[in-house]
């Protein structure tokens, strides 16, 4: 099969007819930019042949988006085994299908159904096309993306292939080696799953196995544990009997009573201890007592004497500041005189220089305002020439575009006359008198007439002609003349205008008004580029500054204009005698606060001193030292004698060891309570055991564990039968298996050939192994460690487009070899492929194209420009 020309027609983008011809039968290269129509061109080659014409799916997906009821046509042209077809469908309102060849033409679902008995593949039931249907083209045909999916393209034209690998194909389907197969498989299968996992009978027999193992375990475990309880009755039941005979908790209590008793004694050599302990407390409290008692007089002695030196120091400390006062007073006195004449002095130049700082600045003012003055003068004569301007504009706006308009209509109704004349009768006339009148209206002398409709030529006694011009168009440009003729007066009255000149002639002083108005607006600009209501503020701002200035003058008529001293001189003159009145003040402040300070130390002082001297003479004073002094003797003999008490009544205690005392009686009472709860215990557990012995002894657990040794045994024998018929069969079927692939090897052979011609030009060294469906399921190549094998899903996507292209060329040269058509149509098919690799598949592509007409729909020209050949750009 060799298409030579696709044409198309209201289908997505192409709303035009659009032609793709004169297709080469080897390689064609179709390119376009993203959203150019390649896909588009593809889809309808897809459509006229895959598509039922009556399908409403094909139509909403094919007609241009802004013509959902258009009825989208493809046409396509081709060639089959020696003749010329011609195959065009209309999707839509407009549905239709024809297929031409050599003369004949068939239509309908009788041309559908011939050619989908020719490409070999179906339609489906209702709706769009599918790919379950679309078999060898559906294989060969290549959507964009769609490189690597092969497998599901390959299982949906299986059918077809199995048919050009020819009767070798229907001999491995007929075997009665498959039945046999399917046999074993199916017993195999009853004794268990794919995974090896029993089932059916066999895993029922397992299952009560594990279950009977399991009661047998159950039951031998409660004879072991029958006689375990036997061996340990008969061991605690003898020490039960021991115990009874010793009774050790009595020995027990007895040393408790003894240790309890020493334990009564020690504990009163703690009381004891604690009254000791109290009294000899009590002795040194009274020691120290005294002892302050002393301090204090002692302390109260001494103070005297410091009160008295501070007292002495506070008198001299006050003399001296005194005079210190009396000397910060006199400077302070005469730095304020000082400070009250240099400012007077100071304010007097302050003055001075603001009377010149006004006269200056209303001099400037005065200067300001004359030029404000002029430009707003201008500023007005501009301003009022913008307003005539802009009044003789809004009587001219009308025009506006007028002479483009009217030179068009007047254009216009100058070639309807001309065409008009064209076609007319003209009277041409050389009279030599009087008497002869067209439609009345007489004529004499030499002249022409143009007639473009019937008139009445009178003479004078002769009688009259009625001429009828001639031309089948002359009505019609009769028409359009007169029509075009009252357009062009209905317009110039729209303007106002008697003529196309005046329009014209308005229209161009509307432009020149525009152009002096820009350049008035632009004097106004920069005589005031703030705006006029600006100019006009800043003028009455400057007025009332300067009025201001005047008006502070008046107030200083009377003030000299030269000062003795300038407002620099003066000011500084205050500034050193205002921080010499400052240090003046400062120093006598201090002087102040510091004999403050000294009369208050001195009176503190004095009263210290007094309140020491009224301690020394208070009465009774003797008495209480005498008192302290004897106390402090009586308390240190009382403090030894009791010290000695408590030191014999502690190494009385350290001899008991009272905590030892204690331990002992917590001890030997847990030891008799616990040899007691221990006693009782035993009891306990051995006549529980004595009563579960004998109801074990009831159940007859020998029996029932013989008879379930006897069950475990014989379903033990069911399971290994059950497993050698598996495994029989498992080995059976590997063997009936492996003959079958031999003999499908054999089969796919002439495909593997052509398989392994394509893969030595890509991937030279890579095998491709088919399954049973003809789909590439693994690849064997070198790798770093060895031979490495893959399935096909697990290789990168780069790398399944690659392949799954090279399986469709294979398919198409067995498909070629049988006769069967075969067209490769690819739509941006390697595009995850680098650079290096789509090197060496132009190579692949280019060796199929020997055999098979191959087009390739790309926008990556510059990747396909070593084709060898001339890439139709779609226009």
């Amino acid at each position: 099969m060799k298409i030579s020309t696709i044409r198309v027609e209201s289908l997505r983008k192409f709303r035009e007819p659009y032609t793709l011809a004169a297709l080469d039968e080897g390689i064609n290269l179709v390119v376009a930019p993203n959203g150019g129509g390649k896909s588009t061109l593809a889809e309808a080659v897809r459509a006229a042949f895959l598509e039922r014409y009556k399908s409403a799916k094909p139509a909403e997906s094919l007609a241009p988006h802004s013509q959902p009821g258009a009825s989208p046509s493809v046409q396509v042209e081709f060639s089959h085994e020696g003749k010329s077809w011609r195959v065009t469908k209309t999707f839509g309102p407009k549905k239709s299908c024809t297929l031409e060849s050599d003369g004949a033409s068939e239509s309908g679902e009788e041309a559908e159904n011939r050619l989908a008995q020719m490409f070999s593949f179906g339609f489906a039931g209702r709706g769009a096309s599918q790919p379950d249907v679309q078999g060898i083209p559906g294989l060969l045909w290549v959507k964009q993306g769609q490189s690597g999916d092969i497998d599901d393209r390959v299982e949906h034209a299986h059918e077809h292939l199995s048919r050009a690998l020819g009767d070798a194909v229907g001999e491995l389907a007929a075997t009665a080696g498959d039945r046999v197969i399917e046999r074993v498989e199916a017993e195999l299968a009853a004794l268990q799953t794919k995974t090896g996992k029993p089932t059916g009978e066999y895993g029922r027999v397992l299952a009560q196995l594990e279950a009977a193992v399991g009661e047998r375990d159950a039951v031998l475990a409660k004879v072991q544990q029958y006689e375990a309880m036997v061996d340990r009755f008969g061991a605690r039941r003898q020490a039960l009997a021991d115990v009874e005979r010793r009774r050790p908790w009595e020995a027990l209590k007895h040393q408790l009573a003894s240790a309890q008793a020493k334990l009564d004694e020690a504990s009163g050599l703690v009381g004891q201890r604690e009254q000791a302990a109290m009294r000899l407390q009590m002795a040194k409290a009274d020691v120290e007592r005294c002892l302050r008692e002393l301090g204090v007089l002692a302390d109260e002695e001494q103070a005297v004497e410091v009160r008295q030196a501070a007292l002495d120091r506070a008198l001299a400390r006050d003399a001296e500041t005194l005079a210190a006062v009396r000397h910060a007073s006199e400077s302070l006195l005469a730095a304020q005189e000082a400070d009250t004449a240099a400012r007077a002095r100071s304010v007097h130049a302050r003055k001075a220089a603001s009377r010149s700082q006004h006269v200056s600045a209303a001099a400037s003012l005065l200067d300001r305002l004359e030029k404000i003055q002029r430009v707003q003068a201008s500023v007005d004569v501009v301003h009022a020439d913008i307003e005539t301007r802009e009044r003789e504009r809004g009587q001219l706006v009308r025009f506006a575009g007028a002479g483009k308009r009217l030179a068009k209509q007047r254009d216009d109704l100058m070639q309807a006359r001309a065409r008009l004349d064209a076609v007319a009768t003209r009277i041409e006339y050389q009279l030599l008198g009087d008497g002869v009148a067209i439609e009345g209206a007489p004529v004499s002398g030499d002249g022409s007439r143009t007639v473009v409709e019937p008139v009445t030529l009178s003479i004078a006694g002769v009688g009259t002609l009625r001429i009828v011009p001639g031309g089948e168009d002359l009505s019609v440009l009769r028409a359009d003349a007169q029509r075009k003729e009252a357009a062009l007066a209905g317009t110039l009255g729209d303007y106002g205008a008697n003529t196309v000149e005046e329009a014209i002639e308005s229209e161009h002083r509307l432009v020149a008004i525009e152009v002096e108005l820009k350049q008035l607006r632009s004097n106004l600009k920069a005589l005031a580029p703030d705006g006029v209501d600006a100019l006009r503020a800043e003028r009455m701002r400057v007025e009332s500054e300067r009025a201001g200035h005047l008006q502070a003058l008046e107030g200083m008529a009377e003030l000299a204009a030269d000062a003795p001293l300038g407002v620099v001189e003066a000011e500084a003159a205050e500034a050193a005698t205002k921080a010499s009145l400052d240090a003046a003040q400062a120093r006598a402040d201090k002087a102040r606060q510091e004999a403050a300070q000294a009369i208050a130390q001195r009176e503190s002082a004095q009263r210290e001193c007094d309140q020491a001297r009224g301690k020394l003479e208070a009465p009774g004073r003797e008495a209480r030292k005498l008192a302290a002094q004897n106390g402090w003797v009586t308390a240190r003999a009382q403090e030894s004698v009791e010290k000695q008490a408590l030191d014999e009544i502690e190494a009385r205690l350290r001899a008991a060891n009272l905590e030892q005392l204690k331990q002992d009686v917590e001890r030997f009472g847990r030891s008799a309570a616990a040899q007691e709860e221990e006693y009782r215990n035993l009891r306990i557990e051995v006549h529980g055991l004595e009563g579960e012995l004998k109801a074990m002894g009831a159940l007859g657990l020998g029996d029932d564990a013989a008879e379930k040794q006897d069950a475990v045994a014989r379903l033990q024998r069911d399971s290994e039968l059950h497993s050698r018929k598996a495994h029989a069969l498992a080995h059976l079927l590997g063997l009936l298996q492996e003959k079958r692939a031999a003999l499908a090897r054999r089969i796919r052979a002439p495909l593997q050939v052509r398989l392994n011609h394509y893969l030595q030009i890509q991937y030279p060294g890579v095998q491709i192994e088919l399954d049973e469906m003809l789909r590439p399921s693994r690849i064997t190549r070198q790798g770093p460690h060895g031979f490495e094998t893959a399935k096909f899903g697990e290789l990168s996507g780069g790398e399944r487009e690659q392949l799954g292209i090279i399986a469709r060329l294979a398919y198409a040269d067995l498909l070629r070899e049988k006769g069967k058509p075969t067209l490769l149509m690819l739509d941006d098919a390697l595009v995850n492929t680098d650079r290096e690799r789509l090197a060496q598949m132009k190579r692949v592509l280019y060796d199929a194209a020997q055999r098979h007409q191959v087009i390739v729909f790309t926008c990556h020209e510059e990747n396909w420009g070593d084709m060898g050949v001339v890439a139709r750009r779609l226009a």
